[in-house]
């Protein structure tokens, strides 16, 4: 099992830095700048640790997943500038009574785990915990994902949330407006105009009114072929004087 997890993490890790390349490589094509939101990401680990200092399996068993996570993490991110840090928070018996949830909890960043990956939070009895507190039916906190209820957080989930809390830190300035070498403003070129100087100005262009056709041709009432064809009567009150029909004699 140990080894099926650590092949899972290896694929995860190899599979996660092939697409940090393909973004640095579509980055570098668009050519903007790629800056940080911050430099450090923190992973918090919180479990309940009784007035002996003991705490149950599960949380036991948590806490060396969250190590192995956390190793794994360095290793990939410090090649992005990012830092991890790591923190180990102790909840009291007192405050564990009030809300059992909180135990055996992981942030990344400002975000649970649950949040980052999508999951749902459940609670299963907890064995260990009935005879740390002396109370039956103590049920610790769960996860779950699809069909899958985990009692120990496995590694391979907390890195793939640490992966997606890192993607987050990365953001892309937007690319500069392309300076016109006609007008050599930045995007603020009239209407049609291009960036190269060999692309005529609108401005330039024949204005159409004076275009042959248009408003300059004759009025309609002096064409030929309209009031002056042979044969026809002009209307009283044209202007025009009726013509003769010709005589048939």
């Amino acid at each position: 099992m140990v080894k099926a997890n650590k092949y899972l993490v290896g694929l995860m890790v190899i599979a996660a830095f092939g697409s940090c390349v393909a973004q640095c490589k579509r980055a570098k094509t668009a050519s903007p700048p790629v800056q940080l939101k911050q430099q450090t990401l923190q992973v918090r680990w919180q479990r309940f640790v009784g007035e002996k200092g003991e705490t149950c399996e599960r949380c036991r068993a948590t806490g060396q997943e969250v190590q192995k996570a956390f190793q794994t993490l360095s290793r990939s991110l410090t090649s992005l500038g990012i830092k991890l840090s790591l923190g180990k928070d102790k909840l009291d018996p007192e405050a564990f009574a009030q809300d059992v949830s909180q135990s055996n909890r992981i942030w990344i960043g400002e975000k649970p785990i649950e949040k980052l990956l999508g999951a749902r939070v459940g609670k299963s009895t907890c064995g260990a915990c009935c005879e740390i507190t002396g109370k039956q039916g103590v049920k610790c906190r769960t996860l779950k994902i699809g069909k899958d209820t985990y009692e120990v957080v496995p590694a391979s989930l907390i890195v793939r949330a640490g992966l997606i809390a890192a993607s987050e830190l990365i953001v892309t300035e937007p690319a500069a407006a392309p300076s016109c070498k006609v007008h050599g403003s930045k995007g603020k070129c009239p209407p049609g105009c291009g960036v190269s100087p060999s692309k005529p100005d609108t401005a330039s262009k024949p204005d159409t009114a004076s275009k042959p056709g248009t408003a300059s041709e004759p009025g309609a009432a002096s064409k030929p072929g309209t009031t002056s064809e042979p044969g026809t009567t002009s209307k009283p009150g044209c202007g025009t004087k009726p013509l003769k029909k010709p005589s048939s004699t």
